[in-house]
């Protein structure tokens, strides 16, 4: 029986011409080839045109917009550490001894401190004057004043160092496609703000100043007069006293504890007169206020124990206490002391009330600027070189992707050439449009 020839059947791998064809209908998936280190040489020198154009030309649109993009200038002004004595808002300083003759101590006025500084600097009591002052709205294209406060806010950089330095940065920005006066507007504004801020927080510390002294002065002023009465009071009692029972020998060591006594009450009734000043402008929980209770504690501990005797290791080891004295004796020597306690308190508060005159009356500047702001040489944004750098580098990522994608297509091209017409077809081939009923 004769049989029909066959066609020799191939059983090995299928050449590299054949490899991208149709087989079952589906396409064949080809291995990808590797490609060395001189090969790629090869292709970035053969197309360097491309990555040329893609590199240049993001370059060139970068470069482009730099010039059209807003111009910023940056002022920088900064302000010494403020004083911890001589009015306006800060912390409460006293320097004053143990006793009245000790020295005049600041009561109630509030040294600088930085904090305090930054705050004020940021309040919107200055925010609102300089807006007034230099028409911000137009600066930063709104409507209304109260708009503006945030865009000046995030204008402004304000920082306190260790040392209490205040440095103060104001940048401002001109609109697009700026010519060269609204540049030149522009730097001199940054750098006028700036220097204004320190102004107006000289003018709001020295204006804080002379209130709080008019108000010490008011409140010492009444003081003075109820301890006139006081000691008023206090002359006349021991003069009928006197009057009454003649001379009393009291004896050294009596007067010696009578004069400690007066001095440590009218510590302790000063004291309490500073305490009522901290607490106004501090609040009870403040710890200078805590301080000086305190104080005023150990110091009643000292006076009760002067009185009464007793071994709390106060000034009352060293002298008679009162209530051992006769009787007639005590109440001589209680009579003298309230003499010595009005007196040295009237002292002292007609100190204070001379001083918080001269603080009332002062008007001298309590901000020592450093170094004021002037206008800025260079511009602060936008930063061409680095903006040229960033986008080199990204662009030349993005065309050696596209370079990479170019080869491997006209690679596929060449290796599957049916496989490839048929992905363009699908690519362009239109949609078929919908009947309608």
């Amino acid at each position: 029986m004769d049989h029909a020839p066959t066609s020799p059947q191939t059983t090995g791998p299928p050449s590299n011409g054949a490899a991208g064809h149709e087989q079952n209908g589906t396409l064949a998936v080809h291995p990808v080839e590797s490609i060395s280190l001189f090969e790629l040489a090869e292709i970035f020198l053969r197309r360097w045109r491309m990555i040329g154009l893609i590199v240049g030309g993001s370059m060139l649109t970068v470069l482009a917009l730099t010039f059209i993009l807003p111009t910023g200038y940056r002022a920088v002004a900064t302000v010494l550490p403020p004083e911890q004595e001589g009015g306006g808002l800060g912390a409460l300083v006293g320097s004053g001894g143990g006793s009245l003759s000790g020295g005049l101590r600041s009561l109630g006025h509030m040294g600088g401190n930085a904090e305090v500084f930054v705050d004020i600097l940021s309040s919107r009591t200055v925010a609102d004057t300089l807006i007034s002052r230099f028409d911000l709205t137009r600066i930063f294209a709104v409507d209304h004043p109260a708009e503006a406060v945030i865009p000046l806010s995030q204008a402004t950089d304000i920082t306190s160092a260790d040392d209490g330095l205040i440095t103060l940065t104001v940048t401002l920005q001109t609109g697009f496609l700026a010519d060269r006066a609204e540049k030149e507007q522009i730097r001199q504004l940054s750098a006028d703000v700036a220097n204004r801020y320190v102004v107006e927080l000289d003018r709001i510390n020295r204006r804080t100043a002379v209130e709080h002294a008019r108000f010490s002065r008011t409140y010492i002023s009444e003081q003075l007069i109820q301890t006139r009465r006081d000691l008023d009071s206090a002359y006349a009692g021991l003069q009928a006293f006197q009057q009454t029972n003649r001379a009393v020998n009291l004896g050294e060591q009596v007067r010696v504890g009578l004069a400690a006594a007066a001095s440590l009450k009218a510590e302790i009734l000063r004291e309490e007169f500073q305490l009522r000043l901290l607490e106004r402008d501090r609040g009870p929980l403040d710890p200078f206020v805590r301080e000086s209770q305190a104080k005023i504690a150990e110091l009643r501990r000292q006076y009760q124990a002067m009185q009464f005797g007793g071994s709390g290791g106060g000034r009352g080891d060293f002298t008679l206490p009162i209530d051992r004295v006769p009787a007639l004796a005590r109440q001589q020597a209680n009579l003298e002391r309230d003499v010595k306690i009005q007196e040295e308190l009237y002292q002292f508060l007609q100190q204070q009330y001379h001083y918080e005159r001269i603080q009332e009356a002062r008007d001298v500047p309590t901000v020592r600027p450093l170094d004021e702001a002037v206008p800025p040489y260079r511009r602060a944004s936008p930063k061409r070189f680095l903006l040229l750098l960033a986008t080199g580098l990204l662009s030349s990522v993005l065309a050696v992707a596209v370079v990479l994608l170019t080869e491997f297509a006209e690679r596929e091209k060449r290796r599957s050439p049916e496989s490839y017409a048929k992905l363009r077809a699908s690519w362009r081939r239109p949609t078929a449009p919908t009947e309608r009923p």
